[in-house]
């Protein structure tokens, strides 16, 4: 999916393939060391960059609403602290251009679903929403 014109879409949909620190992983991380957690945070934020960006999509039209399907190979995690990791998800999108801010005033709503299958990652879908 690629946007050369320049112009913000409508709707942008990326897949960020893999498992992403939930909760739990990042409040321990956190217990041992600022720094790691710190060193962490930057990295997953530097993946979701780099992902957002080999999809070339541009920017989305804001403000929007943000869908991200977690697709899971089990049921042993929490949604709530698999959802954790679109803290990395957004950060990186406004890293990337995807987004201008992840604030308010640009993600008018996030929803999160969850799929049970064989393929761990998350698709983050932006839907541009009247003002």
């Amino acid at each position: 999916m690629s946007n050369t014109s320049g112009a913000p879409s409508d709707y942008v949909q990326i897949w960020f393939a893999g498992q992403w620190p939930d909760l739990n992983q990042y409040i321990n991380i956190e217990r041992g060391s600022t720094q790691a957690a710190a060193r962490i945070k930057a990295s997953y934020t530097a993946a979701a960059q780099m992902i957002a960006q080999a999809y070339s999509v541009g920017r989305v039209k804001t403000p929007c609403v943000v869908t991200c399907t977690w697709h899971l190979n089990n049921r042993r995690k929490d949604p709530d602290n698999v959802a954790f990791a679109i803290k990395f998800l957004l950060d990186g999108l406004v890293r990337a251009g995807v987004l201008p801010n992840d604030g308010q005033k640009d993600i008018r709503r996030i929803v999160h679903e969850f799929v049970h299958d064989d393929c761990d990652g998350v698709s983050v879908a932006l839907a541009a929403v009247g003002k």
